[in-house]
């Protein structure tokens, strides 16, 4: 019996056509079943890759995130097409705020809060959209939100004071410089402190003001801002020639700190060094 006349027999014949169609169908759907299991698995490890980078982003602001970081958002951001879960959104809205189009950033951050109601970095993000746009008002109960979640988010806390401060709410700043100084010890304690003193300036607390930009240069001894509060600080208090030591340290950790000169000027003519002042008035003009 040649192999067309077997193949003839097996069909013709009842039991072996029954069981030649279970092994095919059960091929079919075995091949099915790996598919989707491979599938599933592919989703998962998708799924698992956005984490990760949500988790390596979350600590960063968008504008000041390592360059490694900002290409993966991007790469992965370009390739979520239709986004469905909180992390995709969350993405899309990152990337687009590296890019500023914070319009876009915002829509995107509220779908991520609204799939994940407690997701502390959306509202963040949410905030410093606003921020950038200079809407203060609109960012600050975004970074309420965001430090209701997170109780520990110094970010958050130092981006409220800073919008505090730029509409004019000065006690609801130096509240939330606190805070943001009451976390933790990081980068942004020393611009907490120094902001928080122009804050106590502002409501004629000089010595809270002069205290906070002490602290500002033990938290960071090379933040040039915070030494040229300092000697005003002491320049206002009628100790011109104290000021001028901390001018000149704030000169030293910036060249060209045009405002420092300015006041290195002001402190020499109360020493009544009218020379000096002017050599100092010279060098802030030739700066600007």
């Amino acid at each position: 019996m040649n192999v067309l006349e077997m193949w003839d027999y097996l069909i013709g014949n009842e039991t072996f056509s029954a069981l030649a169609i279970v092994f095919l169908l059960f091929f079919i759907f075995k091949s099915i079943y790996n598919s989707d299991q491979r599938k599933i698995e592919a989703d998962k490890y998708e799924k698992k890759i956005k984490h990760l980078i949500v988790e390596l982003a979350k600590p960063y602001q968008s504008d000041i995130a390592p360059e490694n970081i900002k290409k993966e958002v991007r790469l992965l951001a370009r390739k979520i097409q239709k986004p469905r879960t909180a992390d995709d959104y969350f993405l899309k809205g990152y990337a687009y705020q590296m890019e500023n189009n914070h319009l876009e950033s915002t829509k995107h951050f509220e779908k991520a809060i609204c799939r994940k109601p407690d997701f502390a970095e959306a509202y963040y993000g949410m905030g410093v959209a606003y921020q950038k746009i200079e809407k203060y008002h609109n960012a600050i109960p975004y970074y309420q939100q965001a430090t209701m979640f997170k109780p520990d988010y110094t970010n958050a806390y130092f981006n409220l004071g800073y919008s505090h401060q730029e509409i004019g709410n000065r006690h609801e700043a130096i509240q939330s410089y606190q805070k943001a100084i009451g976390v933790k010890t990081d980068n942004l304690v020393a611009k907490a402190y120094n902001n928080m003193g122009i804050e106590f300036y502002g409501i004629n607390n000089d010595v809270n003001a002069l205290q906070s930009f002490q602290k500002a240069i033990v938290s960071d001894p090379d933040f040039a801002a915070a030494y040229n509060n300092l000697g005003y600080s002491n320049q206002v208090s009628g100790k011109p020639g104290k000021a001028i030591q901390y001018y000149q340290k704030a000169i030293d950790l910036k060249s060209d700190y045009a405002n420092a000169y300015h006041n290195m000027g002001v402190a020499y003519g109360m020493l009544g060094n009218q020379t000096k002042a002017d050599e100092y008035f010279e060098k802030a003009k030739s700066i600007h």
